[in-house]
């Protein structure tokens, strides 16, 4: 289990897998704060070739140690070479 608060800035990861998660484990995301949710706190998925975007008080599930995955702005997606 994991928990990632931001008080100040944004959490950011790089891409990855959570590897002690058993497979079939499912990871729960559940987005809050004040932001832009049109341009900050997109999730990537390698393996589906997706963006999602994730706005305030929106629960996630997903099986984060069979995804590849990771968070982005909008901004730098465009300005980076990312996977997708």
């Amino acid at each position: 289990m994991s928990i990632n608060a931001s008080l100040s800035e944004c959490v950011k990861t790089l891409p990855h897998h959570d590897r002690k998660n058993i497979a079939v484990g499912i990871c729960a995301l559940f987005v809050f704060g004040f932001f832009n949710n049109m341009e900050d706190a997109w999730l990537m998925n390698l393996e589906a070739n997706i963006m999602v975007q994730l706005p305030t008080g929106v629960f996630f599930l997903f099986p984060s140690a069979l995804i590849t995955h990771w968070n982005v702005d909008k901004k730098e997606f465009y300005s980076s070479e990312y996977p997708l």
